[in-house]
């Protein structure tokens, strides 16, 4: 699966990937905390516990977020 570009739930999708092969992911995650009220329920911790675990060593990290989401997933990230 050479250069493919994936749209579907994260969820249904990432379980499957093996360990390190993806070289850059790019999402733009629910804001949670959008306008201090929960928008959409998700766990973000699985997220990136996945994202992390199929990114390659080198691979690239790209998400857009706002205010208190974006500040706490460059933390959850890490």
């Amino acid at each position: 699966m050479l250069n493919q570009i994936i749209h579907a739930d994260c969820f249904d999708v990432l379980k499957n990937i093996p360990d390190g092969s993806i070289d850059a992911v790019v999402t733009d995650p629910p804001y949670k905390y959008l306008n201090h009220r929960l928008e959409t329920d998700w766990d973000e911790q699985l997220f990136f516990n996945h994202v992390l675990r199929v990114l390659k060593k080198d691979g690239m990290l790209c998400f857009f977020g706002a205010k208190e989401s974006y500040f706490r997933w460059n933390v959850i990230a890490m």
